[in-house]
């Protein structure tokens, strides 16, 4: 019969004492910490999710998902365009402004 373990290892930091530590950014637009950076202190993982540790204020640490940093790949997203009330009113002109041109100057028509 199995029962109940407690994990007491603790996740250590490796890297020399007097390094900087790597700096990390929630990149996740839903996270509330969303845009904030932070020294990474520690990781740890656990099957299918991987968390960061970083401090906060004095002794308090957050844990974050790793999924939610900048240490996470960034999904591929198709490039996107978007042109705003004005782009629109603009080229709109620059296209009325050629028609015009085309229609004074009917031989430089390629």
């Amino acid at each position: 019969m199995l029962t109940g373990s407690t994990n007491t290892h603790l996740d250590a930091l490796i890297r020399a004492a007097d390094d900087e530590p790597e700096v990390i950014t929630v990149t996740d637009p839903s996270h509330p910490l969303y845009g904030r950076s932070f020294a990474l202190a520690s990781a740890s993982a656990t099957i299918g999710r991987s968390y960061i540790h970083v401090p906060y204020c004095g002794d308090v640490f957050l844990k974050i998902s790793v999924a939610a940093t900048s240490l996470h790949p960034a999904t591929p997203r198709p490039p996107s365009s978007k042109l705003s009330i004005d782009g629109i009113r603009n080229l709109l002109r620059l296209a009325k402004l050629s028609n015009q041109y085309s229609e004074h100057h009917p031989d430089n028509d390629q």
